[in-house]
């Protein structure tokens, strides 16, 4: 009698979760990672523009030189800031893609000592930049064919190489702790 009440639910929830794009971004966790490092970021230049804000009007404040330039300047002209322009998020988003998620740790904790000692809103994002950029050069390097070849003409650790240094035979009696350091230095 009221399964139409039901058919009627349940169509409806299943339309809403193929309209719900939830499950990309719950799979996706290096966009929540750059979101956040992007809000860090801006968190951080809003911290030292308004810190600097704060310099001007003590320098003002000890020179005893009243600041008009707030009343001559249009709102208009006044340049944007605190926050970070398009530009800027896009060349944070290019290098923050670059990161694998066991590497984030890392990033955090370089940039946050490279952005303690800034000068300049740029020099936040170059000290950013810089750090995504070690922790890429600090990933252990696969090695090339040109380096296997080289190892392998390089060492003498192959089946068929032929050495002169006396070997101790398979089957002997003898225990590492009978051979001599004058052995060991004739032995390598």
């Amino acid at each position: 009698m009221l399964k139409w009440l039901t058919d009627m639910t349940s169509t409806r929830v299943v339309a809403e979760k193929d309209d719900d794009d939830r499950d990309e971004i719950a799979d996706n966790d290096d966009n929540m990672m750059i979101d956040l490092m992007l809000a860090e970021i801006e968190s951080t230049v809003s911290a030292f523009e308004t810190e600097k804000e704060q310099r001007k009007s003590q320098e003002c404040l000890q020179r005893r030189v009243p600041d008009y330039s707030w009343l001559i300047s249009e709102s208009s002209q006044k340049p944007k800031k605190k926050y970070l322009t398009i530009n800027e998020r896009a060349r944070l988003e290019r290098a923050c893609e670059r990161i694998r998620p066991n590497e984030w740790s890392k990033l955090i904790n370089l940039w946050k000592a490279r952005s303690k000692t800034v000068s300049s809103r740029e020099h936040i994002f170059d000290a950013f930049i810089s750090s995504v950029h070690e922790v890429i050069l600090s990933r252990p390097r696969h090695p090339t064919v040109g380096d296997v070849v080289r190892k392998y003409m390089r060492s003498a650790s192959s089946v068929n190489a032929v050495s002169d240094s006396p070997r101790i035979a398979v089957g002997s009696a003898r225990s590492l702790a009978d051979v001599t350091f004058r052995e060991l230095s004739e032995i390598v």
